[in-house]
Order: C-alpha cells, then sequence, then structure tokens
C-alpha cells in the first residue's frame, strides 16, 4: 500500500488530498474506490470503473508504463478523447478534484498534456500543459466565463524521464 499526500501552496491557499493505492501484484495497480473513472492506458481503451471508452486518434498506441503498459503519443498528433458523460463533469464536485497522470516526454516541447474541454465546445475547461521550453508544467481552470485560476511551476520535465504528474484543485476556496 503506498500512500500519496499531495500538496499545493501558493502563499495564500494551501490544499492537500491523500491518494491511496494498493500494488496487487508486482507491476501492476489496483485503485481505491475514492476515483470516479481511471484509465490506466494498459492495453484497453476503457475506464476500469463505468467502462467508458477512450477513443484513440493519429496512431496512439501502447508502450511500457512507468508500472503496465501505458498510453504512446507521438507528440505531435497523437490523442485520446472520451465521450462526455455526468461522472467526468470536473464542475459537479462541492468539494473539488484531482486529476493525476504519469508522462515520460519524448522530447521537451510545449505541448498539451490533458485538455479537458467544455460540453459546449467553446473552449477548454482544464489543461494542463507542457510549457516554458517544455521544462514546466502549467495549469489552467477555465470555469464557464472563461476565466479561472492559472498556475505553473518550472523545472518540472527532461526527455524520457517518467514524471507523476497531479493537480489537486479545491473549489471552496478557489
Amino acid at each position: 500500500l503506498y500512500v500519496l499526500k499531495l500538496s499545493a501552496d501558493d502563499g495564500a491557499f494551501m490544499s492537500s488530498d491523500v491518494i491511496e493505492v494498493r500494488v496487487a501484484t508486482l507491476g501492476s495497480v489496483e485503485a481505491d474506490g475514492s476515483l470516479a473513472v481511471w484509465w490506466p492506458g494498459n492495453g484497453s481503451d476503457l475506464d476500469v470503473f463505468n467502462g467508458i471508452k477512450a477513443e484513440r486518434f493519429h496512431g496512439t498506441g501502447y508502450e511500457s508504463g512507468q508500472v503496465e503498459r501505458a498510453f504512446a503519443l507521438d507528440g505531435v498528433d497523437d490523442y485520446l478523447k472520451a465521450p462526455a458523460r455526468p461522472v467526468l463533469n470536473l464542475g459537479t464536485s462541492a468539494a473539488g478534484f484531482t486529476i493525476e497522470l504519469w508522462a515520460k516526454p519524448g522530447r521537451v516541447q510545449d505541448a498539451p498534456l490533458l485538455i479537458w474541454e467544455r460540453a459546449d465546445g467553446q473552449q477548454d475547461g482544464l489543461s494542463l500543459w507542457q510549457a516554458a521550453g517544455g521544462v514546466g508544467l502549467y495549469a489552467y481552470l477555465n470555469n464557464t466565463g472563461g476565466g479561472g485560476p492559472a498556475m505553473g511551476v518550472g523545472g518540472v520535465f527532461a526527455a524520457n524521464v517518467w514524471v507523476h504528474v497531479a493537480l489537486t484543485y479545491d473549489k471552496v476556496s478557489g
């Protein structure tokens, strides 16, 4: 059992969250019941909790990951897209949310890691970017009015190195 405590402090607000990851057998991971959705990329396009299929585009495949298999994206035009479902609506949680992933960029470049589109398709609702010359991590949390918090940190990414990325948003404090 691994217990990960994720914390963020911008000087005005501090937030933290605890996630449990259980190792079932060597080379596999079992998620706890607090997750809403999980696409482990272990050779399947299905979310393990709801069976939501992520459609792969432009040759997105699988390769060896940090734990098991992982989605392999070329950094140019590969991506995955999941259909809108109520469980994927980030705005419905009274407390907020946490999004986490492992990333291993093949090169340092400014590129999106995750884009969560609004249902109306007008703008991104949330996005995580490899930015600042490809070594920084930036998050943009747009609300329905188009504004919202943005934050970033430098010195996160290096070419061909696994990095655990987590974003926790506390809706109560903003």
